[in-house]
């Protein structure tokens, strides 16, 4: 059961930026990809990679 939840959300995680960042540039671009990211390492129950992205994401708010 936990594989295919697992699978399910992988498959979301990869077509759903495929389709959104067609409309999306730059910073917004960047953002969405790494809010997509953050979903994933949430599911997965990675929090270093977590916290990473979430220091990325504050970095690329400020910048832009």
């Amino acid at each position: 059961m936990k594989a295919v939840i697992c699978g399910a959300v992988l498959t979301m995680a990869i077509s759903l930026p495929t389709v959104a960042q067609e409309e999306l540039k730059g910073c917004d671009a960047k953002a969405f990809a790494l809010e997509q990211q953050i979903e994933y390492a949430t599911v997965q129950g990675n929090q270093k990679r977590i916290d990473g992205l979430k220091r990325a994401l504050a970095a690329i708010e400020d910048e832009c």
